[in-house]
């Protein structure tokens, strides 16, 4: 929904009802000449990457570059950032074209880390995660395109395993706070003697907006049709054996009472994308998660009232969507187009909160919160999360070898499986905040 790709119904419903709000040898972290390289630099999402590097690691000795295929326009971008760190000029540019492998190979064999920004990934990611796992390059993205995922674990898990390589899709507000927040949980549950049976997300409040990028992806994922739709609709597509089956909630129904948060829901737009990143962790760690673990999202509302207004609103997008006519008119003149994106007063006075609830097999609870006060969830807020991931593939190997439980060495990963503990330590330090809120240790079965 928030970042550069994602499925079509969560991207829309967005824009148009809410504008306004794991041990294999790895890559040796000085054996090359950059940490990261930040691939689409001169995307929307690209630039907000660069300017959080400019503005809060300046000085620090970072060894990155800009990579993407218009010289000119990086040139102007690396110029504007003077304002925060004049001294980014000595930032290197990096060219090469999404589709000439060779060229993007050599890239990944210079740094530790790509950061990719540029989308729909279904068009231009594949080369360059190809290129990572034959390169040994840690790479990070913000897609949500859950069938792209798919054929990612299908073509380059095994590779990537053997390399040692970490490939991890979501890396922003898809699906940090839903994979990290579960992660988070099943920590603190474990802490207390919990065995994890049931885990619901709801996303609560947040602010931000849509940009161009989101809306490519949202179009080209409805032009793709049925074969995306049936790999979206595996409640557990993105699990080792994607035929798997579960006692999954579905995604979609008019209304829920939470028993776990003790609210009214709806239906939550990135819970399609979410689910299935979810479950693909627990498939990975497996019993530490709980060996029936089932995990759900939905949205919070006020009433059932709100419930019902929200399921039909995603009904009706849904229905404008389907419908060509309606969807060119959509593309036309609703829809913003590549490169623009949400104001700048937006994203800057953005914000989001994500509620967790965890309920042991014994019936105890644990309630968590994971929020960002100053951010909104799509952009800026969805590429501090970014770098931040790349930053912990590329300087925190000795963490990410010692934590516990082990995290996954290589792979088509995601956050939690790869990163764990490490990258929600980066994320707090950067504002982000993972909270316990309520235990209640009356088991009531």
């Amino acid at each position: 929904l928030f970042s550069c790709s994602h499925s079509w119904l969560t991207s829309f419903t967005f824009f148009v009802f809410f504008p306004v709000q794991h041990l294999r040898p790895q890559p040796s972290a000085m054996s090359r000449p950059y940490s990261i390289v930040v691939w689409g630099a001169t995307g929307f999402t690209g630039r907000l990457v660069c300017e959080h590097i400019a503005k809060d690691y300046k000085g620090s000795g970072l060894r990155w570059a800009m990579a993407g295929r218009n010289q000119k326009k990086m040139e102007e971008l690396r110029e504007s950032l003077k304002q925060y760190d004049p001294e980014i000029t000595n930032v290197p540019i990096e060219i090469a074209d999404a589709q000439d492998f060779e060229a993007i190979q050599k890239i990944t064999q210079k740094t530790d880390v790509v950061i990719a920004t540029a989308g729909p990934f279904t068009l231009y990611g594949s080369k360059m995660v190809e290129a990572c796992v034959k390169g040994k390059a840690h790479y990070v993205d913000i897609t949500g395109e859950v069938g792209w995922m798919r054929d990612m674990i299908d073509s380059y898990h095994g590779a990537a395993k053997e390399a040692g390589v970490k490939i991890v899709h979501t890396c922003g507000y898809d699906s940090q706070p839903a994979d990290l927040g579960t992660y988070f949980v099943v920590s603190e549950m474990r802490k207390r003697g919990m065995v994890p049976k049931y885990i619901e997300g709801m996303a609560g409040d947040a602010k931000g907006g849509f940009s161009g990028g989101t809306a490519a992806s949202l179009l080209l994922a409805l032009e793709t049709g049925k074969e995306v739709t049936d790999k979206l609709a595996k409640t557990r597509g993105l699990n080792p054996d994607p035929d798997e089956k579960g006692d999954d909630p579905s995604d979609f129904f008019m209304y829920r009472w939470s028993e776990a948060h003790q609210s009214y829901t709806a239906p939550f737009v990135m819970a399609g994308i979410n689910t299935r990143v979810v479950r693909r962790s627990r498939a990975l760690y497996g019993e530490w998660y709980g060996p029936k673990l089932v995990y759900s999202e939905t949205s919070q509302t006020n009433s059932m009232l709100g419930s019902l207004g929200m399921s039909s609103a995603m009904g009706l997008a849904g229905g404008l969507l389907a419908f060509p006519p309606t969807r060119w008119m959509l593309s036309k003149f609703v829809l913003p187009k590549p490169g623009e994106g949400p104001s700048r007063d937006l994203m800057m006075s953005g914000f989001w909160t994500f509620h967790m609830a965890g309920v042991a097999e014994n019936g105890q609870k644990l309630k968590a919160v994971v929020q960002d006060k100053k951010r909104d969830p799509g952009y800026w807020g969805t590429a501090r999360m970014l770098l931040e991931s790349a930053l912990c593939l590329a300087l925190n190997q000795k963490e990410l070898q010692a934590a516990e439980p082990a995290l996954v060495a290589g792979g088509v990963l995601t956050p939690a499986t790869a990163m764990g503990p490490v990258i929600i330590d980066r994320l707090q330090k950067a504002g982000i905040t993972f909270e316990v809120s309520e235990v209640i240790t009356e088991a009531k079965l």
